[in-house]
């Protein structure tokens, strides 16, 4: 009761401070085969829940709590309560009499501050006799925080025996969600250990947090477990193989895989150079999109590959419908060239006279031209002037007269006869039309039409249009 007592006591006096430790003898005189009892009063400040873990960093003294695992896993207080741990403390080796102060160290998880009380032991007269010590090996598990599951993941695992006792066998298993790891050693009394571990995880593990339990066992008897977070990281990682590319007559096919051999979700921009010729000829799968820029034109994919998945991109480059056009058009030019009328018929007019803002006066020249080394006999050349208009009287000096001119419903017709026109020869034929009344925006003059004779056949050719405007 009188202990309970001062714990409250203690607690209220320091309520200010985030915690506080206090100890008080229960029983600090003894010999040398005994152990000495004391109260550790512990309280926290905070308003939340801490954990809090006792240590003794003397090494000439067997520390241990009651009941053990307070010792081992901590002590857990609630906010703004105090809580009262029993210690047990022995000398491991032969003292003198005498009065012998053993420091206690108490850490809280919560904010890692580190506060320290002291136990004062009299040890009486008398010696310590060789006895069995209980298990007691402090333990640090070293391993990353974050892992790539490419990597083999390098745990340490430092050991050290706080007893003056040979642990023959100490056997280490670590495990989680995605991995497993055992080993085995020994302590020598009092003695220190690292252990290295080398993990592998698989390459394909998925993104996620875990911890891993790294459980210890001293022979028979089973210590408090080391718990450690970490975190498997993302990564993608895309590799291609190019297919050996495939030819035929004017095409070509390239085709590349891209597989993910990451964990997470990869997005691979895919670039395959083009012109804007070949993008004509060319077709894809999937469907690209077309990029121009100053490093060049491509065609261009955004790809999205899940862990493990594989994308084909298929380029076609397909040149036979050019070769079947350029064919075409080959051989249109030479039926053209064989068919095409051996004698041409050129039109042209020009505006000579201008009346009350409109046209009135137009020059007309007809072009009748042989561009064969055959000569043709009896070349007839027929024009028709519209019915808004009429031939003027006066003609240009030198140029051929019609042999006729015949009025109809669509206009005046006029007619020129040869007798025949000369290999590559070409004729001039011209007249001047005037309107009957002012001409006002867009006039045409139709086609001029010739017949001749080539050999015992009669040909027809005619002459384009000719459009005029103010």
């Amino acid at each position: 009761m009188l202990a309970v007592l001062l714990i409250l006591a203690f607690a209220m006096a320091v309520r200010a401070e985030k915690f506080s430790v206090a100890s008080y003898p229960v029983q600090d005189s003894i010999t040398g085969n005994e152990q000495a009892e004391y109260q550790l009063a512990i309280t926290n400040n905070q308003a939340a829940e801490d954990t809090f873990r006792i240590r003794a960093p003397e090494v000439f003294w067997s520390i241990q709590s009651k009941p053990l695992y307070q010792y081992f896993s901590g002590v857990d207080i609630p906010p703004r309560s105090s809580e009262s741990v029993v210690l047990l403390v022995n000398p491991i080796q032969d003292l003198p009499a005498g009065q012998y102060k053993v420091e206690i160290d108490v850490e809280s998880l919560n904010t890692g501050e580190v506060q320290q009380a002291f136990l004062i032991v009299n040890v009486r007269g008398g010696s310590l006799p060789v006895r069995e010590y209980l298990p007691s090996v402090a333990r640090r598990v070293e391993m990353p925080g974050k892992i790539d599951p490419r990597q083999p993941v390098q745990v340490t695992i430092i050991l050290e025996n706080k007893n003056p006792r040979k642990i023959e066998s100490l056997s280490i298993s670590g495990v989680s969600a995605t991995f497993k790891a055992e080993a085995a050693t020994s302590l020598e009394p009092l003695g220190k250990k690292v252990v290295r571990l080398n993990v592998s995880l698989s390459p394909s593990t998925t993104p996620q947090k875990d911890t891993a339990v790294w459980s210890f066992q001293a022979g028979d008897y089973p210590l408090e477990p080391v718990k450690i977070s970490y975190e498997v990281i993302a990564y993608s990682d895309v590799a291609s193989a190019k297919k050996p590319a495939e030819s035929a007559f004017l095409a070509s096919v390239d085709e590349t895989v891209y597989e993910n051999r990451g964990n997470s979700v990869a997005y691979q921009t895919v670039k395959h150079p083009t012109n804007f010729l070949k993008r004509i000829f060319t077709s894809t799968e999937p469907s690209a999109s077309y990029v121009s820029g100053p490093d060049g034109s491509f065609l261009v994919w955004e790809i999205a590959l899940q862990p493990g998945e594989k994308a084909t991109v298929r380029v076609v480059e397909n040149y036979r419908i050019l070769a079947v056009l350029l064919l075409l058009a080959a051989v249109m030019a030479v039926l053209y060239y064989f068919f095409r009328s051996p004698v041409t018929i050129r039109k042209e007019a020009a505006i000579i006279g201008f009346e009350e803002g409109g046209i009135s006066d137009i020059k007309v020249i007809l072009h009748a031209r042989n561009r064969t080394r055959r000569a043709f006999e009896r070349l007839t050349l027929v024009d028709r002037v519209p019915a808004i208009a009429t031939i003027a009287k006066e003609m240009e000096i030198g140029s051929l007269k019609p042999v006729k001119t015949v009025n109809s419903r669509e206009g005046m017709l006029i007619r020129w006869e040869l007798e025949n026109l000369e290999k590559y020869e070409e004729r001039v034929f011209s007249y001047t039309i005037k309107s009957k009344l002012s001409i006002l925006g867009r006039f045409t003059l139709p086609r001029c039409t010739a017949k001749f004779n080539e050999g015992a056949t009669e040909r027809k050719t005619s002459s384009n249009t000719v459009t005029l405007s103010i």
